[in-house]
């Protein structure tokens, strides 16, 4: 009896030795999953860019349907670019027009030096091909029309989800604001704003009517 007991216990004992490290490991897991993501990040080389999509029905649906066309002229997917500089930067504004049109801006300065070009797709969507024109100096030169997009908002405004500012219609207008500066992507959207009360659809009306001011567009 008292062999059997001894037996018993030694059984015991090893089976908790081999499970206390798994208990271990499976609540360490379950404590990692808890926990929210702190950054999404694309690395190049010894660099990282740092990433912030909103979680909203708009982006999916937009930015598949803008590699259609981004592919056919060869413009790499901006959230997978790391600049070369801290201080280049990225804009590309995007005014979608559906189902139709579309109409973008892109924005460059890297080591110092300004670039713009502009986009244009129009026809059947799938279809059509995107033309590119390189555009001139801005009106006010490069530095008072950045200071003016940065007044703004262009780099601080909020997607239209987070502040409750879409208005949907069957035949919308959508503008589309990607950003990369300071080794940082993000992106946001607003819909139809002309038709919301919300300041930052006055802000984002403001950014657009500013390029168009400034490139004669």
């Amino acid at each position: 009896m008292i062999r059997t007991r001894a037996l018993l216990t030694s059984a015991l004992l090893i089976f908790l030795i081999g499970i206390i490290p798994a208990t271990a490991c499976m609540h360490k897991r379950e404590g990692m999953q808890q926990q929210p993501d702190a950054a999404i990040t694309i690395n190049q080389g010894d660099q990282k860019l740092r990433l912030s999509i909103p979680n909203a029905e708009w982006e999916p649906m937009f930015f598949k349907s803008l590699e259609t066309y981004t592919k056919k002229i060869n413009l790499p997917n901006l959230r997978t670019v790391v600049l070369p500089n801290k201080d280049d930067l990225e804009v590309r504004f995007w005014t979608d027009a559906l189902p139709s049109k579309l109409d973008g801006i892109i924005l460059r300065r890297i080591n110092n030096q300004w670039s713009a070009v502009g986009i244009h797709v129009t026809g059947e969507r799938k279809e059509a091909l995107p033309t590119q024109k390189k555009l001139a100096v801005p009106k006010s030169g490069w530095d008072k029309a950045w200071e003016k997009l940065v007044g703004a908002g262009i780099l601080t405004l909020p997607d239209a989800s987070e502040v409750n500012c879409n208005v949907t219609t069957i035949d919308g207008l959508g503008f589309v604001a990607e950003i990369n500066f300071n080794w940082s992507y993000r992106t946001y959207a607003y819909g139809n704003p002309q038709l919301a009360e919300c300041n930052e659809a006055k802000r984002i009306i403001s950014i657009r009517q500013i390029i168009f001011d400034e490139f004669a567009l």
